[in-house]
């Protein structure tokens, strides 16, 4: 991968994803990072704008001619499910836009964020616990200088699921051995976000950089909650704050062009430039210190400058080849970790003592005592128990916690024959098959490794660095778990062997799109399902058409159904596989009749009440008479991304688009219904999936990119 897909100058905190539209409604204000994907003119050919929103849309609901009542209907319950969902597991680690968040408490237990949690892992049993207290992008993390057990993290603003209204940020201060010893800071909608957290030495204060204009620099008696000092700190972006350990009133901080030592006395905070020299100003993205209290930042071109007294007495070249990402102090030297893949623990000349070599940026490393983690861009966490005498390079050593961390996660599906395993694939050219029981990634392959151009206008929208035959949003196991049916952002379908992750064979569909557009590319594929039958897989395109691929003869096309006037969502086969039922991004519900014998005359039947009594294999349709309680009345279409009914046909799980996985009563079709609602995504919740067995529900969440496995108790 190029260095560029992680940052150039500026430091991406955050992706966009759609809760930036509503917060700005709401009246908090988004700072949009420089490499945000910009959709730009005609990014509208895979779909049609949205009907509308609140009362609008819900008078519109075009699917409602569609829903018609089994003969003999199940009693809708409107009370709160029986059953409750815990968060079992979480895959992933903030790596892809974060720096410098991970610790070792004194238990020997690893923290790290993933998406709006923070990790407890304890690496003896392999098993985490799920601090709560924030809700929101958990965007950086410190801990306390004596009592390691301490930590503080701070996160972005976020919108309330109770009434959709903008939350201001907050920090957390909190006990990882007991959450009940948890100390909240609010903060001001204006500040947008903590880009940075970090504790005096003495322990006593806590200072924060916002992520407003001026990048305001604040300080708090924490266990106080009382705000002590706050200046300005910079108009270009500042990425990271520490405390010097050796003069317990000075912290500095780094950034875009920027470097900045700090002073806290008697009250007052005062900033002063660093004096450069005639050293290049650079962006700098690290900073650490010497035993003797050294500042020693870490530049872009690979660099360390050391600053006595804010000038800088020495430069070091050549450290990295490449920016220098995180830097971590230990009483020999330093650690540091660079966008070339490489750790280096240093000794106190900045002389090589070991180098470790990783296939990704490293962004982040910590050393306790012979213990040491390391972070990669690519959220991957690998764990040192004694780096003296761990093996340098990334091929013999077993991460902690791996994960998705390009672009957007939805994709995620079970096999049918095996309730432990199931499959995801994401923008970041991964497909990865995991075990709920081991929880860990069983196997991985890559979608493509041709390279290809980046589109100029990204018909699929999408903020990944990957160009689109790269990217993908649908799996699907197929009913015998032999194959796994994977859709991509180019318009083609790539079918693996289940077992070893090969590739059987490869499909595009860009000719079958019901839209003429010329040079079309990216038929972007986001749902697929293969037939109880096992004989037939059907494609969902955004070119408005459902293909049907031929299993047994190759996975050819054999018949298109083009009724939809939209992209298309969602599709649930009948349990006989004789019919259809699919809904489009025009909030259309239809109904097809397919035969599989002679998959080209199969159709779209207008007629929905003929399938009022299907026995469906599936629902995960948006729109159904099972399911048409789940929309609230100020909800668009869109609010909800994907839905899923366990096979007893007792529970309606739902993901939407405020980081919410919601549990109901099946069947759910009157509004009002009680749900349970629980957090964790940072972001939009594109599909949900109970286990075969009912036992489990996998979410992806879109930007936050992180595996969330759920308990059912």
């Amino acid at each position: 991968m190029s260095d560029d897909g992680y940052d150039s100058d500026d430091f991406s905190f955050e992706s966009e994803h759609p809760k930036g539209k509503l917060l700005r409604e709401c009246g908090v204000e988004i700072k949009q990072p420089s490499s945000s994907s910009s959709l730009g003119e005609g990014d509208d050919l895979f779909g049609t704008e949205e009907t509308g929103s609140g009362e609008q849309f819900m008078a519109v609901k075009p699917w409602k001619g569609a829903i018609f009542a089994p003969s003999k209907p199940l009693t809708n319950n409107p009370e709160l499910p029986a059953e409750e969902l815990k968060i079992h597991y979480v895959h992933g680690y903030r790596g892809f836009d974060s720096r410098n968040n991970i610790c070792i408490n004194a238990k020997g237990h690893i923290v790290y964020p993933v998406a709006g949690v923070v990790v407890v892992y304890d690496p003896r049993t392999r098993t985490q616990r799920h601090y709560l207290g924030q809700d929101d992008d958990v965007l950086c993390l410190a801990q306390h200088p004596t009592n390691l057990n301490i930590v503080a993290t701070g996160q972005n603003a976020t919108i309330s699921h109770i009434d959709r209204r903008g939350k201001p940020p907050h920090i957390c201060v909190w006990d990882s051995t007991d959450f009940q010893k948890t100390w909240i800071i609010k903060l001001d909608q204006a500040d947008r976000a903590v880009r940075s957290v970090g504790f005096s030495v003495c322990g006593k204060y806590l200072a924060a950089v916002m992520n407003d204009d001026n990048h305001s620099v604040k300080i708090w008696e924490w266990e106080t909650k009382k705000l002590v000092g706050s200046a300005k700190g910079d108009a270009n972006e500042i990425f990271l704050l520490k405390w010097n350990h050796k003069i317990s009133n000075e912290f500095v901080t780094v950034g875009k062009k920027h470097c900045t030592i700090w002073s806290f006395e008697n009250g007052k905070l005062t900033g002063k430039k660093a004096d450069f020299g005639n050293n290049p100003v650079q962006t700098f993205y690290s900073v650490a210190f010497s035993e003797k209290g050294y500042t020693c930042v870490g530049t872009m071109d690979g660099s360390i400058y050391v600053f006595v007294n804010g000038k800088v007495a020495k430069v070091f070249k050549g450290v990295h080849n490449g920016k220098v990402l995180t830097i971590d102090w230990w009483p020999q030297g330093l650690i540091t970790g660079g966008s070339d893949g490489q750790v280096k623990i240093l000794n106190s000349k900045l002389e090589l003592v070991k180098s470790f070599n990783f296939t990704n940026k490293v962004v982040a490393v910590y050393m306790l005592e012979q213990r040491l983690i390391i972070g990669t861009m690519d959220s991957q966490l690998f764990y040192l128990d004694d780096w003296h005498n761990s093996a340098a390079d990334q091929s013999e050593l077993t991460p902690i916690t791996s994960g998705h961390w390009d672009g957007e996660l939805w994709a995620v599906g079970f096999n049918p024959n095996d309730s432990d395993i199931y499959c995801t694939a994401g923008e970041d050219n991964l497909i990865a098959v995991w075990s709920l029981s081991r929880r860990k990634m069983l196997r991985k392959n890559i979608l493509s490794d041709k390279t290809a151009p980046m589109p100029k206008i990204r018909k699929a929208a999408t903020d990944s660095s990957h160009p689109p035959n790269q990217c993908a949003r649908s799996v699907s196991y197929s009913p015998d778990g032999q194959h796994i049916a994977v859709g991509c952002n180019s318009g083609e379908v790539i079918v693996y062997e289940a077992e070893t992750l090969d590739k059987l064979t490869t499909i595009n569909l860009n000719n079958y799109g019901k839209r003429k557009i010329e040079n079309q590319t990216q038929n972007w594929i986001q749902e697929m399902k293969y037939s109880p039958s096992g004989k037939t897989l059907a494609v969902g395109t955004h070119g408005s058409v459902i293909c049907l691929l031929s299993v047994q003869d190759g996975y050819k096309c054999k018949g298109t159904l083009k009724a939809h006037n939209s992209f298309i969502t969602h599709l649930d086969w009948s349990e006989d596989s004789t019919c259809m039922r699919s809904v489009c991004g025009a909030y259309e519900l239809l109904f097809h009749n397919i035969d599989e014998d002679d998959l080209k005359s199969s159709s779209q039947n207008p007629s929905a009440k003929q399938y009022r009594d299907t026995k469906w294999a599936t629902t995960t349709v948006t729109f159904g008479w099972e399911v048409d309680g789940i929309y609230e009345p100020d909800q668009t279409g869109s609010d909800i991304n994907g839905v899923d009914v366990d096979a007893n046909k007792q529970l309606i799980a739902t993901g939407d688009d405020f980081g919410n996985v919601n549990l109901y009563r099946y069947p759910c079709n009157k509004v009002g219904n009680q749900f349970r609602v629980y957090e964790g995504h940072s972001s939009h919740v594109p599909c949900v999936r109970f286990s075969p067995d009912g036992r489990y529900i996998v979410s992806t969440g879109g930007h936050d990119k992180a595996i969330f496995q759920w308990s059912i108790n």
